[in-house]
């Protein structure tokens, strides 16, 4: 599980996951994040493939980082391939936003 620290209100910040074990991202067609603080309510992050050959996702932060509140999000990865098949990464757990306050 890998944690990312970020501030709020970073505007256009994304996080860069490189998905280790899945076998290849080339026929992948959505990219979706899924966030959640204290296991409430689930908000979708925008994201794509950036280097299917390397298994790497981008997932952007924005507008979700301008109201999150500070704290620890959970964070998990949803990939969904052309033949309707989709996985979640990671497959254990669960990787995590680290929100901290604004500062200035």
């Amino acid at each position: 599980m890998t944690e990312f620290y970020r501030k709020q209100n970073d505007v256009g910040d994304t996080i860069v996951l490189n998905l280790l074990g899945v076998d290849s991202l080339i026929t992948a067609v959505a990219v979706v994040g899924h966030v959640s603080f204290n296991g409430g309510t689930v908000t979708n992050l925008a994201g794509a493939v950036t280097d299917a050959v390397e298994r790497e996702v981008t997932l952007q932060l924005t507008p979700w980082l301008a109201t999150a509140v500070v704290g620890r999000h959970d964070l998990d990865t949803q990939v969904t391939f052309g033949d309707g098949s989709s996985i979640t990464w990671p497959g254990k757990g669960r990787d995590a936003i680290i929100i901290g306050a604004e500062v200035g």
